[in-house]
């Protein structure tokens, strides 16, 4: 971990703390530049890390608490929310700021994969959100419309190179029928500009799947985070 520049401590527990912050980071395994490093009120260190592969990540850490955010615009076409870690009052240590980071980490390596894999995106009311990678080939989706929020599921099957999937009405709790499911696939599609069949939104996500799994920064994360496999 580099340090691209210091800001001038105004009093000793400004100094104390930041001896104190960016030592968890060391021991977290966070890798990369720190940038636009400042401490706030003499309890938190905000900044910014660039670990080579874009986008670059934001962060937060105080005593008890730790945040990673991607830096992207309000254009992305996947978006996720900030990784956050709140010990309630508890000291933080530094194995939950490893695990913070290797999930932004490993959401950096699925928004490459999204980009480099598909023209897929948001527009009008539909949006993509929070694209993870299970256990196996199985990959989760969060699709927003104006009918609500869903979460899709695409797993494989017994059958060679066969998919199946699914769509769960988040707000009910309930797995949607086929002919709801092929429907709001369809529109979501044809929305954002792709073909109108639900094929567009599942082919996709099994190419993101793979091709996040080849990504140097998933990988590493992965390997240090169970949650990721």
């Amino acid at each position: 971990m580099t340090l691209e520049f210091v800001e001038t401590f105004l009093n000793n527990k400004e100094q104390r703390f930041y001896d104190w912050a960016i030592g968890t980071l060391e021991d977290a395994g966070v890798v990369g530049v720190l940038k636009n490093v400042n401490v706030y009120a003499g309890t938190t260190l905000q900044g910014e890390v660039d670990a080579g592969s874009k986008p670059a990540y934001w962060f937060a850490l105080t005593r008890t608490t730790a945040e990673f955010g991607l830096l992207e615009g309000d254009t992305t076409p996947l978006a996720f929310q900030a990784v956050v870690v709140d010990t309630r009052g508890d000291d933080i240590e530094a194995g939950q700021v490893r695990r913070a980071f290797n999930q932004i980490r490993g959401q950096s390596a699925y928004l490459r994969a999204w980009k480099h894999s598909t023209s897929l995106g948001t527009s009008g009311s539909t949006a993509f959100r929070e694209f993870r990678l299970l256990n196996g080939s199985k990959t989760e989706l969060t699709l927003e419309n104006e009918f609500g929020e869903y979460t899709i599921r695409v797993r494989p099957t017994v059958k060679r190179n066969a998919f199946a999937y699914s769509v769960t009405d988040n707000r009910l709790g309930l797995e949607c029928t086929p002919r709801v499911a092929d429907a709001l696939l369809s529109d979501a599609a044809d929305e954002t500009g792709a073909d109108p069949v639900p094929a567009s939104i599942v082919c996709a996500m099994i190419r993101v799947g793979e091709m996040a799994r080849s990504d140097p920064e998933w990988v590493v994360a992965s390997n240090s985070s169970p949650s990721h496999r």
